[in-house]
């Protein structure tokens, strides 16, 4: 089986070259921008788009032109209401579209306890069937294209977002200092902090402004923060945490929240997070 991954020189790409090298596959890189690749995508059994979410639609429409009918067009956009079109399109020309949402980074080494989301387009069984081949191992959650990028203002969007301003709002402070003196949460949230801020910027961005919904998700969490000081301020506190309480007590795994925290914490420790580069 030969398989060729457009956007094969971007973290996620060399993964999925790694990765498919791993099932079996013959793999190309292929970079349409420089003109080269289209013998390579017409003689190819799959396809994979791992391109920036802004340029992944006009991609699947050139990619598929070059493919032979029967092959396998996938793409693992962070959003998907923009690339259901051109997928859909390549279906007409007899191709098989696939909508996944790999839920995990290019530091993955196994698939075990990762999640992959699945936009079902036109055949859901095969479409199921083939994200299963290619992701083995890993757990499958099929979402329709408008509530995947919902749940991804909520998921991605928001988090970027709230990381972005927290790390902002440390401006002028001492960072080594703080990272010292930080407790669980402290250090935790700055870790968090610290690997959105590393980002590639065209993935920030594309993360904030691509997704109609996080205007939505956006002015709610300003709310929430505003009601939250004001409770504190009126003397309402004990019934706002409460309320956050129940909120939360919704999901079953929020039993286990302080024990997760405290072990994401001591795997921090292992590493020795809080001394590196101390000179003291």
């Amino acid at each position: 089986m030969k398989a060729a991954v457009i956007g094969a020189e971007g973290k996620m790409g060399r993964w999925l070259v790694h990765h498919l090298d791993s099932l079996g596959y013959t793999v190309h890189p292929v970079d349409l921008r420089r003109g080269k690749g289209e013998h390579e995508l017409g003689a190819a059994d799959l396809v994979v788009v791992s391109v920036p979410i802004r340029a992944t639609p006009e991609i699947l429409y050139e990619a598929s032109s070059h493919m032979k009918p029967g092959a396998v067009l996938a793409e693992i956009a962070s959003l998907k209401e923009s690339v259901v079109e051109p997928l859909r399109a390549s279906a007409d020309k007899g191709l098989v579209p696939l909508c996944v949402h790999p839920m995990f980074g290019p530091s993955t080494k196994r698939l075990d306890n990762e999640t992959v989301a699945l936009v079902p387009l036109v055949d859901p069984r095969r479409e199921a069937e083939l994200a299963e081949r290619l992701f083995p191992g890993a757990d499958l959650v099929a979402v329709d294209a408008e509530a995947h990028d919902t749940y991804m203002a909520a998921v991605l969007s928001l988090p970027y977002l709230v990381n972005m301003a927290f790390a902002k709002a440390l401006e002028g402070m001492d960072l080594e200092k703080l990272r010292r003196l930080g407790g669980t949460t402290y250090t935790l949230q700055y870790i968090l902090a610290q690997s959105v801020v590393s980002e590639k910027t065209e993935l920030v961005e594309s993360l904030l402004s691509q997704n109609r919904h996080l205007d939505r998700v956006q002015k709610g969490f300003l709310e929430a923060m505003n009601q939250m000081a004001e409770s504190v301020k009126e003397g309402r506190f004990t019934e706002a945490h409460a309320e956050v309480r129940c909120i939360l007590e919704t999901d079953p795994s929020y039993i286990y929240a302080d024990e997760s925290r405290r072990r994401a914490y001591d795997a921090v420790k292992d590493h020795d997070f809080k001394n590196m580069g101390s000179h003291d």
